[in-house]
């Protein structure tokens, strides 16, 4: 909530994207009659997408819902949220107000509720409705005979306590709900759903049967389901909805689906846009900085890439992979003791780090020290006993030394390591380096 000194009246409304009808209308209604009425009354008028707070999205409304001294719900177009909202605000018993476009029907279950009808776009029923509006406002603190509503008759005949006890259940309960839904948010992302296919699997279906889930938790539920079947392209567009919903209310949760964008892009000049969006919505995105850093890298840019990782270890001065991919852009500018320099941070901070040592030793190789790169590839072979890369460069370095039958079973391992896994450009390179052996012994 804003400053406790600072009375709020939050304002239920069908928000819309920008630029449509919805918005048009909900942006009229808040300016022309809500804000001015609410403010002469000594409040300050906040709608969802105007909270300033970080976090979800789902918490920050329920929590001005519930909290704040007065709610003016508008029901126009009868939108799941704002009912939704509604019936909460209703179980707290607090001060509320309801409006409605003039020329629809107010809805059966609260119609018992006086309700402010109004044409936002005739004068006089602006005049009327900012008449009435006041009233309430006045009423409503004066007596507090006009919390009556709906939830409020059915409980009649009960207690107080029992009446409060319901009451803070019923909150106990959605404050569950939410807090699990945004567990699986702050897990999820399109690197989860990769890395760990089950346990995004598992959030989609606690999203799916979860009835109490907002809009944004279905739309990213849909964002990883799409991309779980496969369809790439879909889930990118629906990760991008996901991020022009959030952004202005929810800016991390609006980075994090950029960040998604992003990653399944693939290493190209529009996955550095999105990561550029990302970060300029979470200037602190550190994974962020990484990968938009490792994209430059990929599309031969290691001078522009080394920024972002060095932005990267800045925020984050433990970050493994950042100290490897700058490591692998130094190699790539020829700072081969630098890029030594990166990776032994990086195994320093993850001691089993098999591709940090692989590519230190090619590093090693490069500045004329094969026996210590081969030290390195076999550490890379210990730790992953089919490293078909580390095989091969090992095989290149024992050569330099001229161990030609050591040299000759590293390229035959790597050669079938590389067969197996259906690596063919390897498997040629290795079996050039057998008959340069070849050769060489010939002569």
């Amino acid at each position: 909530m804003a400053d406790t000194n600072e009375k709020i009246c939050f304002v239920i409304a069908p928000i819309g994207e920008p630029g449509s009808g919805i918005r048009k209308r909900s942006d009229q209604i808040l300016e022309h009659i809500i804000r001015p009425v609410v403010e002469s009354c000594g409040y300050k008028a906040v709608r969802a997408d105007e909270i300033a707070e970080p976090g979800i999205i789902t918490n920050q409304i329920i929590r001005h819902v519930v909290e704040a001294p007065l709610v003016i719900a508008d029901l126009t177009g009868q939108n799941p949220n704002v009912f939704y909202e509604l019936a909460i605000r209703h179980a707290v018993r607090k001060p509320l107000i309801q409006i409605i476009n003039k020329v629809e029907d107010i809805p059966f279950d609260v119609g018992s509720m006086r309700t402010i009808v109004v044409n936002h776009q005739d004068l006089d029923s602006v005049k009327e409705a900012k008449a009435e509006m006041k009233r309430q406002i006045q009423s409503l603190e004066k007596s507090s005979s006009s919390l009556e509503n709906p939830i409020s008759v059915a409980l009649d005949g009960r207690s107080i306590d029992e009446i409060k006890k319901r009451d803070q259940d019923y909150l106990n309960e959605i404050k569950k709900i939410q807090d699990q839904n945004d567990e699986i948010l702050r897990r999820i992302n399109a690197e989860t759903v990769a890395d760990d296919p089950e346990e995004a699997k598992q959030a989609v279906v606690n999203i799916r049967v979860n009835p109490t889930a907002s809009l944004i938790h279905k739309a990213i539920a849909q964002a990883v389901f799409s991309q779980q079947q496969g369809k790439r392209d879909e889930a990118i567009e629906k990760w991008r909805a996901v991020a022009l919903i959030a952004k202005g209310i929810d800016n991390n949760l609006a980075a994090r689906a950029w960040f998604s964008v992003g990653y399944l892009l693939g290493d190209s000049e529009e996955s550095i846009s999105a990561y550029d969006r990302a970060i300029s919505l979470k200037p602190d995105y550190v994974e962020a900085y990484n990968s938009r850093g490792a994209t430059k890298g990929e599309l031969g840019q290691p001078e522009d890439a080394i920024t972002d990782f060095d932005e990267a270890i800045r925020l984050k001065s433990d970050h493994v992979e950042a100290y490897y991919n700058r490591g692998n852009a130094k190699g790539a500018l020829g700072q081969h003791n630098e890029a030594i320099a990166d990776y032994d941070e990086a195994i320093r901070l993850k001691p089993d780090y098999v591709e940090a040592y692989n590519n230190r030793g090619n590093a090693k190789d490069e500045l004329g020290q094969p026996e210590d790169a081969i030290t390195d590839f076999d550490e890379a072979i210990r730790l992953k006993s089919d490293h078909v890369e580390a095989y091969y460069n090992r095989g290149i370095a024992k050569g330099t030394l001229d161990l030609i039958d050591e040299a000759r079973q590293d390229f035959e391992k790597a050669r079938d390591l590389a067969r197996d896994a259906g690596n063919d450009r390897v498997a040629d390179l290795a079996e050039q380096r057998l008959r340069g052996l070849d050769s060489q012994e010939d002569e």
